[in-house]
């Protein structure tokens, strides 16, 4: 087994690399950022107020913040309810974890210049064994590629677009 002083992280991300990954938290802070204003707009308060408001809080956080807020001004509409908490699931269960995973990992760089993210929370099957270890214990290497990373930017995006036009509509 492999621990994970076995595994030489780096801090260097090739500029390909480096503006995927960039570009992948710039996304984040624009729907994050969309969330805010949708959520200033159900609360009916002056912009400064839902800064003050919502400094510290979370994506999952935000997202509770407005279905609540929705159901409280808008009940009437459960269509629109429906959407949103189809767009609220998928950044929750998906987008939120991909992001995170890219945007906070631990990056290691193979011989050949390959990059793979360090996975070290939860359990996985190693190649060949019949049982589940934990990451913590034998760390598993996830490939990863710029093109990989751009694709969960391009997740987020339409995840940002889908956030706008929902609140177009209120």
């Amino acid at each position: 087994m492999v621990g994970i002083r076995k595994i030489e992280t780096t801090t260097y991300l090739t500029p390909e690399m480096a503006h995927a990954v960039a570009s992948v938290a710039t996304c984040w802070a624009n729907l994050e950022l969309e969330m805010e204003h949708v959520i200033r707009l159900l609360s009916k308060t002056p912009y400064r107020v839902t800064r003050v408001l919502v400094i510290g809080m979370n994506a999952r956080t935000r997202l509770g913040c407005i279905e609540g807020l929705y159901q409280l001004r808008k009940s009437g509409n459960r269509t629109m309810l429906d959407e949103f908490k189809t767009i609220k699931e998928e950044i929750e269960k998906g987008a939120e974890g991909t992001r995170n995973k890219v945007v906070h990992g631990v990056w290691h760089r193979n011989k050949k210049g390959q990059y793979s993210l360090v996975r070290t929370s939860g359990t996985w099957q190693p190649p060949g064994k019949p049982w589940k270890v934990k990451r913590a214990v034998h760390p598993e290497l996830e490939p990863m590629d710029a093109p990989k990373v751009r694709a969960i930017q391009w997740q987020l995006n339409d995840l940002l677009t889908r956030l706008r036009v929902w609140h177009a509509k209120l």
